[in-house]
């Protein structure tokens, strides 16, 4: 591509209350980060660290317990570790199997891991919570590459694993009464020997970044993330251009809608603005000029919200040209309106209105154009550029 976008972000760079772009260079295009609280993420080395409040977390992926790729931006909800001490097994309930603990190196390179052995058939290492609901619980195991275990919660069914030799988060969503959790061993084998760590349960659909906790009687809660602010006035087209954004979720569907949107931050309702919906049918919906009457709308029903996905919405009231890319993929649109304009763009954030209805998930890159582009290059920036890429953005492994 020929056009270099007017602000990049390209996830590398962080500071306390701030996530920096990479273009401008001024700085204007840096966004604005706030978290109280700690918080952990995978680093550079694979492991599992914590950072402190307000500073952005850049989570790199793994594939088969190696680092894979370059990181994304990581943006979670307010979640609490209902498990009182995660790294301690020693008070959890277990019948023909020994604890031992600070046995091996654990996912956060120290020596704390437990040694989970089990000494008989049909076996179960278990720990009542006292809660109950739509609760996800995730632990972390590693074993014998090809063998199988299962983890629970009591009042739900179980789900079983296959472990690969290397760290794996084994993790369960379920709605139950009883959340006791359990790690079970089932079959005719009279010995299992594991590697365990890093217990959570928690509030919610689908498990998030590990919050570890040491005694609290009502767990630890790592706060909810906001990310907004970034470019001006000088920044934007009011004209034409193009927004792309290179994200995945947490869940297929979410509970309530979730947005990425430029928009006129002066704007009290979604007039003047561009969204990425991820809505709560799980589809993909695109709305320029908000959602005020007769905007240009496109709606994808085929996207698989748990990849990498690769957004591309192009506006251009000049020539009456709105496109959708989505994958390399040019989609319909939804709607009949001929032409639409935005009045004030001044910035990119990561929630509509004032914090309302924030997308939490994994982004890899923002990058905005201040003209429209030709098909060739808004195929060319949806695509991936090899296999590999595809492959590894996918977290795909390639054998």
């Amino acid at each position: 591509m020929a056009v270099k976008p007017s602000l990049a972000l390209i996830p590398s760079g962080v500071k306390a209350n701030k996530v920096y772009s990479v273009l401008p260079s001024d700085g204007v295009g840096d966004f604005d980060f706030s978290r109280s609280g700690s918080a952990t993420r995978i680093n550079k080395d694979g492991l599992i660290e914590t950072v402190g409040s307000n500073i952005p977390r850049l989570n790199y992926p793994m594939i088969d317990g190696v680092v894979s790729g370059c990181p994304s931006l990581l943006l979670e909800p307010a979640r609490t570790n209902l498990v009182q001490y995660s790294e301690d097994f020693t008070s959890w309930i277990n019948s023909s199997s020994y604890i031992t603990s600070d046995y091996g190196i654990s996912p956060d390179g120290l020596q704390n891991a437990s040694r989970l052995l089990f000494t008989g058939t049909n076996q179960t290492l278990s720990k009542n919570i006292g809660t109950n609901g739509t609760l996800s619980y995730s632990i972390y195991v590693k074993g014998v590459k090809g063998e199988t275990i299962n983890i629970s919660m009591a009042s739900g069914s179980d789900e079983s694993f296959l472990l690969n030799g290397e760290w794996q988060r084994l993790s369960y969503s379920d709605t139950v009464s009883n959340s006791t959790i359990n790690i079970n061993t089932f079959g005719n084998k009279t010995a299992r020997d594991l590697l365990i760590w890093g217990a959570q349960l928690e509030q919610g659909s689908y498990p998030t970044s590990y919050i570890p906790t040491n005694g609290e009687v009502n767990g630890v809660t790592r706060s909810a993330e906001t990310c907004n602010g970034a470019g001006d006035v000088n920044t934007f087209n009011d004209s034409e251009g193009v927004l792309m954004a290179e994200i995945s979720a947490f869940q297929e569907i979410p509970t309530t809608n979730e947005h990425i949107v430029l928009r006129n931050s002066a704007s009290t309702d979604f007039s003047n603005s561009i969204l990425i919906q991820h809505r709560n049918d799980g589809n993909l919906r695109i709305y320029i000029d908000g959602f005020s009457s007769g905007n240009i709308q496109f709606i994808v029903d085929d996207i698989n919200w748990l990849e990498n996905n690769k957004i591309a919405i192009q506006y251009d009231s000049i020539s009456s040209n709105y496109k959708l890319f989505l994958n390399g993929i040019t989609k319909e649109r939804y709607s009949s309106a001929a032409n639409q304009s935005v009045v004030g763009l001044n910035d990119i954030s990561f929630y509509w209105g004032s914090v309302n209805n924030p997308f939490y998930g994994n982004t890899k890159q923002i990058q905005y154009f201040d003209t429209a582009l030709t098909d060739t290059d808004l195929e060319e920036l949806t695509s991936w550029v090899s296999f590999t890429d595809m492959a590894n953005s996918q977290l795909y492994s390639i054998q």
